[in-house]
């Protein structure tokens, strides 16, 4: 069985409700933070084309400049790393776009 629920106010407000308080009578602090600049650099690299792009190329140059050192500045096996490394790149990728355009089960 449902209980009546019952609204309480007190005579110094003068049944008005507090502004602090919401609808549904929960009380939420407001903050008064503004998100920090980590948060709004994420963002930035996360949400936005220019931000996706500047990551790729970053991300880029690392892996290049580790696959550089790993193998000690012997380009040709650079490239032969490079290249496996783009194999299972490309292979994961397609494997991601084939589960995403996959038809949905019906029923």
């Amino acid at each position: 069985m449902r209980r009546a629920t019952t609204t309480k106010t007190s005579s110094a407000t003068g049944g008005r409700k507090s502004a602090g308080s919401s609808r549904s009578g929960s009380t939420r602090k407001k903050s008064g933070k503004k998100p920090g600049t980590f948060r709004s650099l994420w963002q930035l690299l996360t949400m936005t084309f220019f931000g996706r792009v500047v990551t790729a190329i970053l991300g880029l140059a690392l892996l290049v400049a580790i696959d550089l050192y790993a193998v000690s500045f012997r380009y040709d096996l650079f490239f032969t790393v490079l290249g496996i490394e783009a194999a299972i790149v490309g292979v994961l990728l397609w494997i991601r776009f084939l589960v995403w355009t996959r038809p949905e089960k019906a029923g």
